[in-house]
């Protein structure tokens, strides 16, 4: 009884000053990334639009939403549909940030529940939503990916 209780004591504490969180959809995004290289899945890019691939990138990553803008705002795709505040939002918090940190090359904000990353590259914006932050080299992916899409249906 003692024990336990200094158990959850402990955990609480940990969790407080290491910033863990035992949300769901945490546990959720872990699982399924687990399961896909587990399975070593293959995820196909190979898409006819660009908000197929969007979706598939937001699989592949493990993200509950990619917006991706241009640094004007002016919105390109979501995988949610249509972000066009989201879009000028974003670009504009970053060109803020860029004033003020002229060498920054990506945006990490922690929300109550995840993450909000800004990754600028070229003309665009990247804005992705997620239980937790990507690695900047995830990032870039999501971006080459999509760049190599457009430069091969940019006839």
């Amino acid at each position: 009884m003692v024990i336990s209780k200094v158990s959850t004591l402990v955990k609480g504490i940990a969790s407080k000053v290491l910033d863990w969180e035992e949300d769901e959809k945490v546990n959720e995004q872990f699982k399924l990334l687990k399961e896909t290289t587990a399975k070593n899945h293959h995820y196909d890019l190979e898409v006819a639009e660009l908000k197929e691939l969007i979706k598939v990138l937001r699989s592949k990553h493990a993200v509950d939403s990619i917006i991706v803008a241009y640094n004007n705002g002016s919105l390109l795709v979501s995988s949610n549909g249509t972000d066009l505040k989201e879009a000028i939002t974003g670009t504009a918090l970053l060109s803020y940030i860029r004033s003020e940190i002229p060498k920054s090359e990506a945006v990490f904000v922690k929300k109550n529940k995840g993450w909000y990353m800004l990754y600028p590259s070229g003309k665009k914006v990247y804005i992705v939503h997620a239980a937790n932050n990507l690695h900047s080299v995830e990032l870039r992916a999501i971006s080459e990916d999509l760049e190599a899409f457009l430069k091969k249906h940019e006839d």
